[in-house]
């Protein structure tokens, strides 16, 4: 059997927002069955894409390679209606990011945002 792994989630969403999260949320669900998540806090653009963003955090542990993963996460961007023709002209339809796979740290500027912070904060206060 694999091992398991500790797995941390960033979620966002610029379009559709609250019918994408729990979209995304629940295929999450099926895949990670004891995934828990964080409330869900409205925040402003980061970088190049506008609007006000929708974003959760949500934790889990996995058995699966981060390979899988990505890729089955890539799929349920897509069911909630992601492409990269979209993204190009800025709706986010839902972007999910791994922020800890196991002892490995990724996308290491989101662990410093104040939204990341506080929603971590609340999801490991329970």
């Amino acid at each position: 059997m694999s091992k398991k792994r500790q797995l941390i989630l960033a979620l966002g969403t610029n379009y559709h927002r609250q019918e994408n999260m729990r979209l995304a949320q629940a295929h999450l669900h099926d895949l990670l069955r004891d995934i828990e998540f964080s409330s869900s806090a409205l925040t402003a653009a980061i970088g190049e894409f506008p609007g006000t963003y929708l974003n959760c955090v949500g934790r889990a542990t996995t058995s699966l390679m981060l390979c899988e993963l990505q890729t089955k996460f890539k799929a349920i961007e897509a069911s909630c209606g992601d492409s990269r023709e979209k993204r190009e002209a800025g709706c986010i339809e839902m972007d999910i990011d791994i922020l800890k796979y196991g002892e490995e740290r990724l996308h290491e500027a989101d662990w410093d945002r104040a939204y990341i912070q506080r929603l971590l904060i609340e999801l490991y206060s329970r």
